[in-house]
């Protein structure tokens, strides 16, 4: 068993207009059958921006000290998972993320923001872009969808470091290009994808 070349561009059909960016595509066998429960994983390729000092994670609290409820929010404005909720020490004030949902599991592939909420309201935010995780499994029809929420294309800034985080390698913005990973329990295969703007983009692959 092998992934076969099979990259098809079979353009966008004019009907398929929609409002930001999604890929949909099949993955099938040679004689034409489904392929069912492959992983799609999503990587994002960058456009360096500028050398500008990147977003501080970091939030100033105020004396006195006031309730402070840190939580993730999708592009969407969704809540996932609430990090923190008390009265942190006046100053500086830091939450990471370790990139996981409220299960402990790796959130899909895209671009987050955690806020720093008081009063109800967003006193702070930052950015985390992840990358390379599971967004969609194909379905018995050997289909699968990318919707426009894991595909932030055009986002800016992107801090990008160096393995140690010692060395900064300037603000990028992610591209239109991205890396498509299609993985079973024994092969893989990746595929670079441009995608189109307020278009669909059909991208089918063949598993041998």
């Amino acid at each position: 068993m092998a992934f076969l070349g099979c990259e098809r561009d079979i353009g966008v059909n004019s009907s398929q207009i929609i409002s930001g960016y999604r890929i949909e595509g099949r993955v099938i066998d040679r004689i034409g059958n489904p392929v069912v429960k492959v992983d799609v994983r999503v990587f994002y390729n960058y456009e360096f921006v500028d050398y500008n000092t990147p977003p501080s994670k970091e939030y100033t609290v105020p004396s006195p000290s006031p309730s402070v409820t840190v939580v993730v929010r999708t592009r969407l404005g969704v809540t996932i998972r609430t990090l923190y909720s008390g009265n942190p020490p006046p100053g500086a004030f830091v939450v990471e993320w370790d990139q996981k949902g409220p299960n402990g599991d790796d959130v899909p592939s895209g671009t987050y923001f955690v806020h720093y909420l008081s009063n109800g309201a967003s006193q702070k935010s930052y950015s985390v872009t992840v990358e390379g995780t599971i967004v969609v499994r194909t379905d018995s029809l050997g289909q699968y969808t990318i919707p426009d929420e894991n595909l932030p294309i055009g986002y800016y800034p992107v801090p990008l470091y160096s393995s140690s985080e010692t060395t900064f390698y300037g603000n990028h913005r992610i591209s239109s290009s991205v890396l498509l990973l299609f993985t079973t329990s024994t092969r893989s295969r990746e595929v670079n994808v441009t995608v189109l703007k307020d278009r669909v983009t059909v991208f089918d692959i063949v598993l041998g």
